[in-house]
């Protein structure tokens, strides 16, 4: 009877346990995605959409799925700086919507398989000018430096795909949202146990404090922890 009593105290504390990771990953995502959408929403501002252009964009996100909102966000920040000037112009001169916009990203982020991946570090990257086919643009681009042995000792970059697995050895300071593309010609390559990918370089989606995220991430799951407590006590009772 104590063995037996001792496996189901086991299987309540992994159940415990599975659930506050459940609400981790899942609060993680909604940070990353507010601040993604917010960063949208700020150059939107600054480049001169009016408001109910942005509530148009803020509509247009809600009625997508999951998935196809994953290619939205998964959009780099450079590509953001280029396409959102110009989307703007066409939409003023009536040849482009908000809606039309929106989708064309997502289409381009779809047909370069862009996800999103998570680079932990401490160092501070910048977004730099870079010409481009003789035009000076913006560039926010992660090198690799750790020469990996799997691709010829290739200096790769790494990233994990979840909150579970971010790189914390180093106590990082910053999580960077990265842009990866899951095909062989862009150099991505997944790890056996498909927690963590790496590739020579990535594009940089957005920047975030780590111990910002970890205190809101950490707050909602009490939070939410405390309320299904009570909420158990209470059918107890």
């Amino acid at each position: 009877m104590e063995s037996f009593l001792h496996t189901t105290n086991e299987f309540e504390h992994r159940n415990h346990e599975e659930r506050k990771n459940e609400l981790r990953e899942f609060f993680f995502h909604e940070v990353i995605t507010t601040k993604i959408i917010d960063t949208y929403e700020k150059e939107m501002v600054s480049l001169g959409f009016t408001k109910e252009q942005i509530n148009n964009f803020r509509e247009k996100i809600i009625s997508l799925d999951v998935d196809t909102r994953e290619s939205l966000y998964a959009f780099p920040w450079e590509l953001k700086q280029r396409a959102l000037p110009a989307f703007l112009k066409k939409i003023q001169d009536g040849t482009e919507t908000i809606d039309s916009m929106v989708e064309k990203i997502i289409d381009a982020s779809k047909k370069q398989n862009r996800k999103i991946g998570y680079h932990a570090t401490d160092e501070n990257f910048v977004p730099k000018d870079e010409q481009s086919h003789g035009q000076l643009v913006k560039s926010w681009v992660i090198y690799g430096k750790e020469k990996d042995h799997r691709d010829n000792d290739l200096p790769m970059a790494y990233y994990s795909f979840d909150y579970e697995n971010l790189y914390r050895v180093k106590n990082p300071n910053y999580i960077y949202v990265v842009s990866i593309q899951e095909n062989e010609k862009s150099g991505h390559r997944k790890d056996g146990n498909n927690e963590w990918g790496r590739a020579p370089s990535f594009t940089v989606i957005e920047k975030i404090d780590l111990k910002e995220v970890d205190k809101i991430v950490r707050e909602f799951v009490e939070e939410e922890m405390k309320k299904a407590a009570s909420e158990n006590n209470s059918l107890a009772a």
